[in-house]
């Protein structure tokens, strides 16, 4: 959300940036559905790409590690 308002938004007030967790029982656990909209502009889509790869690596390695301590 940081990422998203300051680079993204550049701290506009008057443009909002939305995050949606879904959260959805499955057989083997719990599927994390976020949706992030807010996005204006080229310089928006790229940040929107940046904060894909964050959250990609966060749960794909930082999580697990978090989870098996």
């Amino acid at each position: 959300m940081i990422n998203a308002v300051k680079h993204g938004n550049r701290e506009d007030r008057s443009k909002h940036v939305t995050v949606e967790f879904t959260l959805a029982p499955t057989p083997k656990g719990t599927r994390v559905r976020m949706v992030q909209t807010g996005f204006p502009g080229l310089r928006g889509w790229f940040v929107l790409k940046g904060a894909q790869l964050g959250w990609k690596q966060m749960l794909h390695s930082a999580l697990p590690a978090v989870l098996a301590r």
